[in-house]
């Protein structure tokens, strides 16, 4: 389908304080879902965990990453660390689908 995109909604998170400072759904030129995790991990650092999400009669199901890695804040030299939750879903204009993992 021509229409069809991957996305991954990124939602980045300050472990430290424990409080969510930005959250945004981005294309992805990529379609293979391993190739999208190298990127990502590229950016936001080591995957610490896969990202699940339950559904009714079934078992939860893999449909993103977590990464983490240490970050300086814009304002100060000090560093805090930075948890990205990055789930990858398919979208059309009327219908969203999640990616498994």
């Amino acid at each position: 389908m021509p229409d069809r995109k991957l996305r991954v909604r990124i939602t980045l998170v300050n472990e430290d304080k424990g409080y969510q400072f930005y959250e945004d759904v981005e294309d992805v030129d990529e379609t293979n879902p391993k190739k999208v995790f190298r990127l990502l991990q590229r950016e936001y650092g080591r995957c610490s965990s896969k990202l699940y999400r339950d559904h009714p009669g079934r078992p939860a199901v893999a449909h993103g990453w977590v990464f983490r890695k240490r970050v300086r804040y814009t304002d100060c030299d000090e560093y805090f660390v930075q948890e990205a939750w990055c789930e990858l879903f398919w979208e059309e204009p009327a219908k969203r689908e999640l990616v498994e993992v």
